[in-house]
């Protein structure tokens, strides 16, 4: 469904600022 895409979207998001804190 769209809503998957976006929360996978918002997910990478959260881990790519999680490894730029690294």
């Amino acid at each position: 469904r769209e809503v998957l895409l976006e929360y996978g979207r918002h997910n990478c998001q959260l881990v790519l600022a999680a490894l730029a804190e690294r």
